[in-house]
């Protein structure tokens, strides 16, 4: 969902600005007039490599998971993170571009899960917590004079 997220904006982006659709030949550029089809184009295409490498990346990580028996450490993200990086690089039709993009990736997804900079942008810590590592929070008990004073004053 975020990968397409992230490629419909930027298709958008690239729909901006590069508006029209110009056909290349050697004997100069020519603007095709406007058409939906070419506006959809500009804007599904990047949407859909997003999706694939978004996927990409959850299909390595969980892999990598079970096949080392559940282990939760950096190097689950690391081998999704190549396996992302051989679906992007994937667009040049390169070897050496894919490689070079896998082991980018790799690198830079270890890197990222093992120091947790995604956990500076939890906005419930517990709930994140207990959701990742199945721990709970503190539960909040009352002081035994807090109880006293509440048999005292029922009514408040």
């Amino acid at each position: 969902m975020w990968g397409s997220a992230a490629g419909i904006f930027a298709g958008a982006f690239d729909l901006a600005w590069y508006p029209d659709a110009q056909i290349r030949t050697p004997k100069g550029v020519y603007d095709v007039p406007f058409s939906w089809k070419n506006t959809v184009t500009k804007v599904m295409r990047p949407m859909a490599w997003c999706a694939a490498s978004g996927a990409a990346y959850s299909l390595g990580a969980c892999l990598s998971e079970q096949m080392r028996g559940g282990q939760k450490d950096p190097l689950n993200a690391a081998n999704g993170g190549a396996l992302a990086g051989l679906v992007m690089g994937s667009m040049s039709r390169r070897f050496d571009v894919m490689t070079a993009t896998a082991i980018g990736l790799w690198a830079l997804m270890g890197v990222a899960d093992g120091f947790r900079f995604g956990e500076a942008f939890v906005l419930d810590p517990d709930h994140f917590n207990h959701r990742n590592f199945g721990m709970r929070a503190k539960q909040h008990t009352e002081s035994e004079e807090l109880d006293h004073l509440k048999k005292l004053y029922p009514k408040y």
